[in-house]
């Protein structure tokens, strides 16, 4: 192996490394984002849920786990 075949070698070596560093750092960043957008929907969407849970209250229903509707039985 030449001097020069070294070199390219070394050139190449180091320019597939930064290279999957950088691929690495944008998928992270990527997933951070998908993160965050997740986030939002869950707290949006428990937002809705407690202003529903919160109306039926007034009505004197309540949301039961299994999803049925009935009075709320005070004891």
């Amino acid at each position: 192996m030449t001097l020069a075949m070294c070199v390219l070698y070394c050139m190449c070596a180091k320019l597939l490394i930064l290279n999957i560093t950088v691929r690495v750092q944008a998928t992270i960043n990527q997933q951070k984002r998908k993160i965050s957008r997740q986030r939002d929907i869950l707290s949006n969407l428990k937002g809705r849920y407690l202003e529903t849970d919160r109306k039926y209250m007034e009505v004197g229903m309540c949301v039961c786990k299994c999803k049925t509707f009935h009075s709320c039985v005070q004891i």
